[in-house]
């Protein structure tokens, strides 16, 4: 047993030449909810179609005493939110590396037309290369290329949510996951989380993330400039995912009206 959370387990498992996986089973309370076992069958039909070195492989799917079971790449090394919570940081060639590689696994996964919708620290896996690899699209909408709509149910981490998906979660589409790749990261650099559901409730949270700019002061002003346009308040206003090294030393991005007040100046602490 490798784990266990409020939708499945997760088991070390080897078949008969030695080979290695990570087999996710449902749990059996929710095995029973119809609702249920069509999400956790979704993630399985998404995350098949995906071949993308920081993207976690799945390679079948099963019951196993009537449970649905998602047969998966085993990965050796931890998720962002566990290491977070350890209290470890990260260098910045970490970060980078980190940040271009999700960009090139979310820009695949957009073609793909798949939207993660569930970005956030414990979806995001570092093996034991260092590389990174994005878990859970067990929420991902999935764009019907003729009808244009899309499928999925509305469901998310609160406090990585885009504005449009607090408020009408049904229309969100790529640009959602660009803003809470970018809430995550914000995270990453301060280490600490961006709002703190112990002391706000859920109401406040949600008018926070959908009218106040995030507060971005503690980062290092390189992060901060390049973070700032992906968190626009308008979906429309996001640019397109791009890796952090092409602007390391081109003028920092212009940021939307909305947010240029958490744009600060002055040495940040180290």
């Amino acid at each position: 047993l490798l784990g266990v959370g409020g939708m499945a387990e997760v088991w070390y498992a080897e078949n008969e030449i030695g080979m290695k996986a990570a087999v996710k089973i449902m749990s059996d309370a929710l095995a029973r909810n119809e609702q249920m076992r069509d999400r956790f069958l979704n993630e399985a039909k998404v995350m098949v179609k995906l071949d993308h070195p920081n993207i976690r492989k799945v390679y079948g799917y099963g019951n196993i005493d009537g449970r649905p079971c998602i047969i998966m790449e085993y990965l050796d090394g931890d998720d962002l939110k566990a290491k977070l919570k350890r209290g470890q940081r990260f260098t910045e060639a970490q970060l980078e590396q980190w940040w271009n590689q999700l960009v090139d696994a979310l820009n695949y996964t957009h073609r793909q037309g798949i939207v993660h919708r569930d970005l956030k620290p414990s979806n995001i896996f570092v093996d034991g290369r260092g590389d990174v690899k994005l878990l859970d699209f067990g929420i991902a909408k999935v764009v019907d290329t003729t009808s244009g709509t899309m499928t999925g149910s509305t469901l998310g981490t609160r406090i990585y949510m885009s504005p449009e998906q607090v408020k009408d979660p049904k229309r969100v589409d790529h640009k959602s996951d660009v803003y809470s790749l970018a809430v995550s990261f914000v995270h990453l650099l301060t280490g600490k989380a961006p709002y703190d559901s112990t002391t706000s409730s859920d109401y406040e949270i949600q008018v926070s993330i959908v009218t106040k700019p995030l507060d971005l002061t503690a980062l290092p002003d390189a992060w901060r400039n390049f973070l700032l346009p992906y968190l626009a308040k308008e979906p429309e206003q996001r640019p397109e995912l791009r890796p952090f090294e092409l602007v390391e030393d081109e003028e920092a991005p212009q940021a939307p009206d909305e947010e240029e007040s958490t744009v600060v100046t002055g040495t940040q602490p180290e």
